[in-house]
């Protein structure tokens, strides 16, 4: 059994990820309320965003 020398290898590029992110959710996940709760944050901001230019108008 000869020993390798580790230096011959040519290092990986910076780039390289060994263990990317998974990108996809495990069978099983409920995501329905999350999606639900960013529409409705969504939907408040927008709401918020009106009344203070309605506001800002009536003001000025």
């Amino acid at each position: 059994m000869n020993p390798q020398n580790n230096l011959s290898h040519e290092p990986l590029p910076e780039w390289f990820e060994p263990f990317p992110e998974p990108r996809t959710f495990p069978t099983g996940w409920d995501l329905s309320n999350l999606v639900e709760a960013e529409r409705t944050t969504a939907s408040a901001r927008k709401s918020v965003a009106h009344e203070d230019g309605d506001s800002v108008r009536a003001n000025a």
